[in-house]
């Protein structure tokens, strides 16, 4: 009977799995709902602070990407700019776990030694751990090399096959070279064996032994990632044409080359000026409760120096005009401006505001407010909306909600038809 080949295997499961995306991710989402009313989520969700700081260390210690941590969240420190990869419940591997456990399930039915069968096992969960580190650690480097929609690309549609993969190669392996047949007077664990054994078993000893050495390695260094302050999201300051200023996640900002620069000239009467106005682009998909503090990141300056007070007004605002809006919260600072724009944004820790929900379908505005004194004729500048001058509000957690796909009936599929291979040879 003519085999089929690992590559073959991997094209096709590739070329199915991208035909029929839509129908895996309605069983993802049905395989999400029947593990949360399991509460498998908040099991999972205990060891995503451990997961966090393994693939934080994965970043820092072998590829160089600056990485702090917080709870489930990893902070990529790009030039300054925090961007959040959070690891949900959904994000830990939990289905490649059971797609391995169906694989082994069906490896281990033959009339295989003892030995090879702890092998095969151990190397399978090596295996799993090293694909879901890839799975995470993929999109985190295309996010600082390439941007945001790279990493998206990846996640919804090339996660899948690349897990098929790793699953393909491990079953390949297993087969082929790790099971070994049963002969006369085997069947039991030998410690000696399962260290040694044949060339073929000792090769997969080899890989278990260094596997096991890298991943405790790295957990240890995972002991030594920074700690970020708190849960944090950065939204931008943006401009778009005409005249539309807005806030934005920073996974969906768009930064020019050059930066937008707003400018307003001081009236001759003393008081207070409302100079900009920010709203978030689309409204809040879930209940947002806000606790903690607001750290901005602002490009502000004056046609001559001058010592000036600015406040950050945050407000909750209904989009349908039902409720009128509501300011929940108010940081006030005094700023030195000098005539040029600054080479490295001014940082304003706002101060702890008392907690607020904001809820679903309402949006956050922050408006920007000047006191001048009318001493005399200024301009008043800010730049955002650019790689060099980056202005963004450093808001206290708020997460964006991660798309997940599985492929359990595909590789189960897949296995079954090289079981009927293997029996009809």
């Amino acid at each position: 009977m003519r085999r089929i080949s690992v590559l073959t295997w991997l094209l096709w499961l590739s070329a199915i799995a991208l035909s029929i995306l839509p129908l895996i991710q309605t069983l993802n989402d049905l395989a999400a709902f029947l593990a949360m009313r399991l509460g498998l989520d908040s099991v999972l969700m205990r060891l995503s602070p451990i997961a966090s700081r393994f693939i934080a260390a994965l970043l820092q210690y072998i590829f160089r990407v600056p990485v702090s941590v917080y709870g489930a969240s990893i902070y990529l420190e790009m030039g300054g700019i925090p961007r959040e990869v959070y690891l949900d419940w959904n994000c830990l591997g939990w289905q490649g776990l059971l797609l391995m456990a169906i694989a082994l399930a069906i490896a281990l039915q033959g009339d295989y030694t003892a030995e090879s069968k702890a092998k095969t096992t151990l190397l399978g969960l090596e295996v799993f751990i090293a694909a879901n580190a890839a799975r995470v650690l993929i999109p985190c480097l295309l996010l600082t090399h390439f941007g945001y929609r790279a990493a998206l690309l990846f996640h919804n549609y090339l996660a899948t096959p690349l897990i098929l993969a790793f699953i393909s190669l491990y079953w390949h392996l297993s087969t082929n070279f790790i099971l070994q047949p049963k002969t006369e007077g085997e069947g039991e664990l030998r410690i000696g064996e399962l260290l040694t054994g044949r060339r073929e078993i000792g090769l997969a000893s080899m890989a278990i032994i260094l596997l096991t050495v890298l991943y405790s390695g790295v957990g240890i260094l995972a002991a030594g990632i920074d700690a970020a302050d708190g849960d944090r999201t950065a939204l931008t300051f943006e401009y778009a044409k005409p005249d539309f200023r807005y806030l934005t996640h920073q996974d969906w900002t768009d930064l020019g080359k050059k930066p937008h620069r707003d400018r307003w000239r001081n009236t001759g009467v003393p008081g207070w000026y409302e100079l900009w106005e920010f709203d978030l682009y689309g409204p809040l998909v879930e209940d947002y409760e806000m606790e903690g503090n607001v750290v901005y990141y602002v490009y502000f300056y004056c046609s001559k120096p001058h010592d000036t007070s600015y406040e950050f007004r945050i407000y909750d605002i209904d989009p349908s005009g039902g409720t009128p809006p509501r300011l929940v919260h108010v940081d006030k600072f005094m700023i030195h401006l000098d005539p040029i724009s600054p080479p490295a944004p001014i940082k304003l820790e706002g101060d702890n505001v008392n907690p607020y929900t904001f809820s679903s379908g309402h949006t956050i505005r922050i408006a920007i407010y000047v006191y001048d004194d009318a001493a005399e004729r200024r301009d008043y500048f800010f730049d955002y909306d650019s790689v060099d001058k980056h202005s963004y509000a450093d808001f206290p957690g708020i997460v964006i909600e991660e798309r997940v796909f599985s492929s359990i009936p595909l590789i189960a599929i897949a296995l079954l038809l090289e079981v009927r291979r293997r029996d009809g040879e």
